[in-house]
């Protein structure tokens, strides 16, 4: 399994991105994190199932929400 680590300015797009939909309707910010996290859990288990679009990078499009991951890969020794 590999891990998934957020940039700093990810971090601040996700929390963007949940409070824009908590704002739309109560509990919809929470459900937009799952959706996130369900994603990098499978991308993490299975990195094949990301759109590579370089040699280094993976997009990843969440089911629910108009939102996609970028995904850089990175190994750590």
């Amino acid at each position: 399994m590999t891990s998934i680590e957020f940039h700093p300015a990810a971090q601040r797009e996700l929390r963007a991105g949940a409070s824009y939909y908590e704002r739309q309707l109560a509990g919809l910010g929470d459900e937009f994190l799952d959706e996130v996290e369900r994603t990098c859990a499978l991308l993490a288990d299975h990195p094949s199932l990301g759109a590579a679009y370089d040699a280094k990078h993976l997009r990843a499009v969440l089911r629910r929400f108009p939102f996609s991951l970028s995904i850089a890969l990175w190994i750590r020794s």
